[in-house]
């Protein structure tokens, strides 16, 4: 993980991506998500976990960059509804305002 965050390092992130998703790297994937600025991809990984801690944290960590990551939150809550993410979906609802 030490390489990829080295700023002196000289490697192609694409190539280093697929080499960290076919070795099951999450750490190092998820970083080069977000290095490379693939939002989206970050929210994908922990809405098929069913992490709903982090697809709040996600959203609030990168909607000023990506605001339709609210939208697609919004959209895993409501598939998973259930009293317990009511809570989940009105923050969701409040978006960056909360």
């Amino acid at each position: 993980m030490s390489f990829l965050r080295n700023e002196g390092a000289n490697y192609d992130s694409k190539r280093a991506m697929i080499i960290c998703q076919m070795s099951n790297f999450t750490p190092g994937v998820l970083y080069l998500y977000e290095k490379s600025q693939m939002f989206k991809q970050i929210l994908a990984y922990y809405v098929s976990r069913g992490d709903s801690d982090k697809v709040i944290e996600v959203c609030k960590q990168y909607s000023e960059k990506a605001p339709n990551l609210w939208v697609d939150a919004l959209w895993y809550f409501a598939e998973r509804y259930n009293a317990g993410q009511e809570a989940n979906i009105l923050l969701v609802l409040k978006g960056k305002h909360c």
